[in-house]
């Protein structure tokens, strides 16, 4: 994976935009505004939801948290 995409880019490089929203339940909508903001929900970050987590868990090692929540690892 290309280290210049954006977390949101590189989970949907990896997956697809369909896959994530049925990995993480939400709309395709949803996953979109994440792609055009470059980052996942604030909420992701607060605890609050675990989207990031989901895709981690469904990637089978592929995807780690601290690429997808860059800001948690630091």
């Amino acid at each position: 994976m290309s280290n210049n995409l954006s977390p949101v880019d590189k989970a949907i490089e990896f997956f697809s935009k369909t896959k994530i929203s049925e990995i993480t339940g939400v709309s395709r909508t949803a996953v979109g505004k994440w792609e055009r903001n470059g980052h996942f929900p604030h909420t992701d970050y607060s605890g609050k939801t675990n989207h990031a987590r989901k895709l981690v868990d469904a990637s089978e090692g592929h995807l780690n948290i601290e690429e997808l929540l860059p800001q948690v690892s630091q």
